[in-house]
């Protein structure tokens, strides 16, 4: 380029000295050759600029001080239409010279002239087709992607879920404790006991804390699970008592089961377990659900509790462990009366809740209320640790071998739990390895678990009395 341009100067300066002698330039024929010497230059530089522009530079040739590129600076969307539109123009022109000036050089023939110029337009057709990122095939700072993302496939591995109830409650934080101490996982809320079997049964979540009750109506294929039998559900522990708990008002008039009829009925989610133990003990009481009293679903706990504070319902009824936080904050914020089985004969319930256990509620958990005595008798269902087929042998195995391990230490994580130096923070059948490895026979018992029962004794396959001896201690040698 500076060889061109030191050339053009020699040239002007001859030009100009010829002119003071007084001699004709046009004589000299000196123009056509500057014309053609600066269409040979311009030709230089427009090939430059297509093979090797700079933004700047490429900027600078398309958009002119003038009433589009005013308009560009305006608007956001404009401008990239009107710059593309500069674009293609700018391609446009430059593959139009090149085809002009070949055509020239080599002074081709009409068919051959013909014939070139389909070809270019097919080609031009191609170039100015518009790629995904709003820029041609012909844009010099487009850049095709490296190998590096033609990866087919990439293997991946999924943690289990496991599925929580509401947040606060134990089981979100039992959820918590296992995913940092015992086996890492997901955590997803779930409605309850109900939508958890649901979803165990089809490995949308993997682990879940189930009501021992709703898992055997699993099995059996109960009504409650629309007559369908569920053979996917495994068990791996128990973990502690859950309590039919009855809540009522100070003056609502709610003295037993058979005084709901004519009230409104506080429960939390159809998919939740309380909610199908509630209708089926007010059905053991002689009561119909559909018209001897209104019941209300709550989507939430915090909502159930909520419509009790505000009196727009008479009584909530729940299946708990003792320690709940919101029937904990109702109590302290108004005065209740806790309702365990009363009004329901021990024959029905037993009938009812056949894998049942008679337990006692201890309402000094639940300061202050008005309770004639500190333990009412109800019943308890246990909460489970329940998994599927689909999780494998030896991470059953390490999830169980770690929940016996730390079962001294979960009873503390219970305890510690919403303590307070005036309530009664002890939960005495909670986490007890005497209890954590049964189960009735018809819910079988996940591999990995029982490969780990086996081995600490609490499963033999020998009928010596004596192997009584070696449960929780290892295999029995007779």
């Amino acid at each position: 380029m500076l060889s061109i341009l030191l050339i053009i100067i020699l040239l002007s300066l001859v030009v100009l000295k010829l002119s003071h002698r007084g001699i004709d330039i046009n004589s000299l024929n000196i123009g056509n050759y500057h014309n053609k010497l600066k269409q040979r230059l311009e030709t230089f530089l427009e090939n430059k600029v297509y093979e090797y522009p700079s933004l700047e530079h490429f900027q600078s040739l398309v958009i002119n001080d003038n009433k589009e590129s005013k308009k560009i600076k305006n608007s956001k969307q404009s401008n990239e239409s009107n710059f593309n539109k500069l674009i293609k123009q700018y391609e446009n022109n430059s593959i139009n010279q090149k085809s002009k000036n070949n055509l020239s050089k080599n002074n081709l023939s009409k068919n051959n002239l013909s014939k070139n110029n389909l070809s270019k337009n097919n080609l031009s057709k191609k170039k100015m087709t518009p790629t995904k990122e709003g820029f041609t095939t012909t844009n010099p700072y487009y850049i095709n992607p490296p190998k590096l993302f033609n990866i087919k496939s990439i293997e991946t591995t999924r943690l289990p879920i496991m599925g929580t109830f509401n947040p606060g409650t134990f089981y979100d934080t039992f959820a918590h404790y296992f995913r940092k101490n015992i086996y890492p996982i997901e955590l997803q809320n779930t409605y309850g006991s109900r939508d958890n079997i649901e979803k165990i049964e089809k490995n949308e979540i993997q682990f879940g804390i189930c009501q021992e009750d709703l898992v055997y109506k699993a099995i059996m294929g109960d009504k409650t699970f629309n007559n369908v039998k569920y053979h996917n559900i495994r068990f791996l522990c128990s973990l502690y008592y859950e309590s039919f708990m009855l809540v009522t008002h100070q003056y609502s008039g709610i003295l037993s089961w058979s005084d709901l009829r004519g009230k409104k009925i506080g429960f939390p989610h159809k998919k939740s377990g309380s909610f199908h133990n509630g209708i089926r003990l007010a059905e053991l009481a002689g009561l119909n659900p559909k018209s001897d009293f209104t019941y209300y679903n709550a989507m939430s706990m915090n909502r159930l509790a909520n419509m009790f504070l505000n009196k727009d319902v008479d009584a909530i009824y729940l299946t708990t462990n003792q320690k709940n936080p919101y029937l904990i904050n109702l109590a302290n914020q108004t005065k209740v009366r806790f309702i365990g089985t009363l009004g329901i004969s021990e024959d029905k319930l037993k009938m009812a809740f056949p894998f049942g256990f008679r337990k006692y509620i201890d309402t000094s958990h639940y300061y202050p209320n008005i309770n004639q005595t500190a333990f009412l008798e109800t019943y308890a269902t246990r909460a489970l640790l329940v998994t599927n087929t689909d999780l494998e042998e030896d991470i059953g195995y390490k999830i169980v071998k770690k929940m016996f391990e730390h079962s001294d230490e979960l009873k503390i994580v219970l305890k510690n739990y919403l303590f307070k130096k005036n309530l009664n923070s002890y939960v005495p059948d909670a986490f007890n390895p005497q209890e954590m490895f049964y189960v009735h026979k018809m819910l079988e018992i996940h591999l990995g678990a029982k490969k780990y029962y086996q081995e600490i004794g609490f499963i033999s396959y020998s009928s010596d009395p004596k192997c009584a001896k070696y449960a929780g201690k290892g295999i029995c040698p007779y």
